[in-house]
């Protein structure tokens, strides 16, 4: 019987097959190819700290800014940056497909508190109607929010 193959076993193996893999590689400078520092975000995105937590645009940076505002003020709670993955079910070929959302947090605006997921949107995603329609079926107990840049609003 033929034990499974490790990633061990792909050490000496041609670099386009490590690529392939998502191994480290010399074309990687030894570090697996999505770990690549220099590799430009999606939709030119830049990358963006606040309170030791890293955001994918600016914007995204500025709506956990409104949102800690809100906290503080009592208007929701449990404000959460990307904690919860819910898994939405298996791909035609049987791979996992799960949704973070950006923010989740508990709205107490709207007497009792509603569960909300919040997804941050510069662009949307080609792949966003699908997911966004799986939650919604899945998850009925929470609220899924969209925001956008300000200036995208009108677009």
């Amino acid at each position: 019987m033929r034990r499974p193959m490790r990633l061990e076993d792909f050490a000496n193996a041609p670099e386009h097959i490590k690529r392939q893999l998502g191994l480290p590689c010399e074309a990687t400078n030894g570090k697996p190819p999505w770990a690549s520092e220099d590799r430009p975000q999606k939709y030119n995105a830049e990358k963006t700290e606040v309170d030791g937590v890293t955001f994918a645009s600016k914007a995204e940076a500025a709506r956990w800014r409104e949102l800690q505002l809100l906290e503080r003020a009592g208007e929701i709670e449990h404000l959460r940056h990307e904690a919860i993955r819910f898994i939405l079910g298996r791909s035609a070929k049987g791979r996992l497909t799960w949704y973070k959302p950006d923010f989740t947090y508990i709205d107490l605006r709207k007497g009792s508190g509603y569960l909300v997921a919040e997804d941050f949107k510069g662009c949307a995603a080609r792949d966003w109607p699908v997911r966004s329609a799986a939650f919604k079926r899945l998850f009925p107990e929470w609220e899924l929010r969209v925001s956008r840049r300000i200036d995208d609003a009108a677009h």
